[in-house]
């Protein structure tokens, strides 16, 4: 018997034998007679220890994700980059149009969205455009979905599986390493969580202003990087089955509720919707350039880009596969996802063949079925969409390509919270419940073991002290001239060293208006050697190379060597 000492926030009366149970035919009859079939028993009552464990938990992840705000995270291009998109924001009073350019094999190029930039304005206002502020609000936004996720598989599997759920939230190499460093598809995960529960709460809950929660993780998923606009296929399923379900006036409050969130993403996009209106929209055709761009680096068929998206995303915030352990880790993501098809299979037929509950009574079995068909079609919907329909998922490249699909990682982690909740569950009397829960233990372990060995290192090789550093002795080589940056890689760019300088108020222009002209090389990119032939080929390709006397030379980073040029008069 629950006490109000027992538990906090519990609402409702003690939930029917029958509903306990999980007896499906007593959940319809109560929905024939009006009541929805979530009300049916009792929110599940949140008991003081499973609060305290969940502080914990989120505190951990918290902790572990701040460490690495005194060093600035890792620091390069992509961070120079957004930071220079922020600061222009900070330093004009101008809110941007667009977000980062989007990578794309064609001529016609195209932009994430802004929402990123906007969200981390105020705090670069108010340190002046520290990036290590920037990079604690990302690190606290990610803190967040431990909490998120925990609701979503609480609500599914019940306590142990919302906990289960939230360590492994918390301790993920993947959602670690996104939270390390400014780059905006960090945002991706947090959306993407933050909408599945909008979706859940709504239909579990039958209240639709958790729609526009589910509207506003959207929109800050699909902001942050385009991809995540894969998300509307499991929100778009559950709402329209949502609407399909209610009652007249149900519906009525529902599609409301929708036209909202539906009107606050479109009023996200409202700048390049007038862009695009005034350009011969630009960022459409580049949109639609890059998917019928070729195949790119890896020519294969629908089937094996399926196979090869089916083992990746699943794989990703659970064993950091392929980016981590590429051909170390082949056996155990091929182990891994294996394991998840059985799994899911086994829920879904669990749940809606045997109508068993997979929580141990503490849900009803309506919202387990619901919960289930939500995170595990969700995410196969996802794996089929990105599968044959981006080619980037299908690609392994030197630089990180996972971002393509990270707005899967939450469907992915509560699918397999599910999982392994409903071990702990099962045999709940007899011998082999000691069995379960050992083994419950033993794989909950073996996770967070693994992640922790892949979480990234806290000291970087190439950090925002570093450039700082750089842009310090540039400034003494140019004495107060103009500078210009030269990345001997155009597609890796500068922007690592532009922004310290820009922040520090120099002034960086074309080569041609420079007194003093710095030669970025990046031995990791360039072949020839740094400070070799290909230096030399670009000084004499360019008109006033032979006006240049080389005055500086020295590494600004690891492998990253700067050569300061000063114009002759």
């Amino acid at each position: 018997m629950t006490t109000a000492g027992d538990a906090v926030g519990s609402h409702g009366e003690a939930a029917t034998p029958a509903v306990r149970a999980g007896d499906a035919s007593a959940v319809g009859r109560l929905a024939q007679r009006g009541t929805p079939a979530s009300d049916a028993g009792p929110s599940l009552p949140v008991l003081r220890g499973e609060l305290v464990a969940l502080i914990a938990i989120t505190v951990a992840a918290s902790v572990l994700r701040f460490a690495y705000v005194g060093t600035g995270g890792p620091w390069d291009s992509d961070q120079g980059t957004a930071m220079i998109g922020i600061w222009t924001a900070v330093t004009t009073g101008q809110l941007p149009t667009f977000g980062p350019q989007a990578t794309s094999l064609s001529d016609l190029t195209f932009h994430h969205g802004a929402l990123f930039y906007d969200l981390l304005i105020p705090a670069a206002w108010l340190t002046h455009g520290d990036p290590r502020a920037i990079l604690a609000e990302i690190a606290a936004l990610n803190s967040l979905v431990v909490p998120m996720l925990w609701w979503v598989a609480r609500g599914i599997g019940g306590r142990a599986t919302g906990l289960i759920v939230a360590v492994m939230a918390a301790t993920s190499a993947d959602l670690v390493f996104f939270s390390t460093f400014i780059w905006n598809p960090n945002f991706v995960e947090p959306g993407a969580a933050l909408a599945l529960l909008g979706a859940w709460q709504a239909w579990r809950s039958r209240q639709p202003v958790w729609w526009l929660a589910a509207a506003a993780g959207f929109t800050l998923a699909t902001q942050s990087h385009e991809t995540a606009a894969v998300l509307v296929l499991p929100l778009g399923a559950t709402f329209l089955l949502d609407l399909r379900r209610g009652r007249s006036a149900e519906r009525r409050r529902s599609l409301l509720w929708g036209v909202a969130g539906f009107a606050l993403l479109v009023l996200t996009y409202v700048p390049v919707i007038l862009h695009e209106l005034t350009s011969g929209f630009t960022e459409t055709r580049g949109i639609a350039s890059y998917l019928s761009a070729p195949e790119g680096y890896v020519s294969a068929g629908p089937v094996a880009r399926l196979v090869f998206a089916a083992i990746r995303i699943p794989n990703w915030p659970l064993t950091g596969w392929p980016y981590f352990e590429l051909r170390p880790g082949v056996l155990l993501a091929l182990v891994v996802v294996l394991a998840a098809s059985v799994a899911c299979t086994f829920l879904m037929l669990r749940t809606w063949r045997h109508r068993q509950s997979i929580s141990g009574g503490e849900i009803d079995l309506a919202n387990e079925r619901a919960g289930v068909a939500l995170v595990v079609g969700g995410l196969v919907s996802i794996i089929l969409a990105l599968g044959l329909g981006l080619r980037a998922v299908s690609e392994l490249n030197l630089t990180m390509s996972e971002q393509y699909h990270t707005a899967a990682d939450p469907f992915v982690l509560v699918a397999a919270g599910v999982a392994i909740g409903a071990i702990w569950q099962s045999q709940r009397i007899g011998p082999l419940r000691l069995v379960g829960r050992t083994a419950t233990v033993a794989i909950v372990v073996a996770f967070v073991g693994w992640n922790a060995i892949h979480w990234p290192p806290i000291t970087s090789t190439g950090s925002w002290q570093e450039a700082q550093a750089a842009a310090v002795r540039i400034e003494g080589d140019a004495a107060g001239g103009k500078i210009s940056l030269v990345p001997l890689d155009v597609a890796k760019g500068a922007d690592a060293y532009a922004y310290p300088l820009l922040r520090d108020g120099n002034t960086v222009v074309a080569p041609d208006d420079a007194s003093t002209i710095v030669v970025l090389c990046d031995s990791a990119w360039i072949t020839e050697g740094c400070g070799g032939a290909q230096e030399e080929q670009w000084r004499n390709a360019y008109s006033g190379g032979k006006a240049l006397t080389l005055v500086d030379r020295f590494e600004g980073a690891p492998e990253q060597t700067l050569s300061v040029y000063r114009r002759i008069p």
